[in-house]
């Protein structure tokens, strides 16, 4: 198994492992960019948890968030799957 399919297989149970985190994830992820603004409070947590895992980043201001090149990866992943 490489690397990156490593990393993938082990962020797919443990950081995606809710359906309000893979919520969340896909539609940064379709998205790319995303106004935070559009995500609602109670997302929060779930938004902590993608950043500290480094599938998605936020803006100066933290007014918009974006998919990380890791992120682009895990999601083209999770497709093939």
């Amino acid at each position: 198994m490489s690397f990156d399919n490593f990393v993938t297989s082990s962020l797919v149970p443990s950081v995606l492992s809710t359906e309000s985190v893979r919520s969340v994830f896909k539609t940064i992820a379709a998205k790319q960019i995303v106004d935070s603004s559009s995500l609602k409070e109670r997302e929060s947590e779930a938004l902590t948890m993608l950043e500290e895992a480094d599938l998605i980043g936020s803006g100066a201001g933290g007014a918009k968030y974006y998919v990380t090149a890791k992120g682009l990866k895990v999601a083209r992943d999770i497709e093939q799957l």
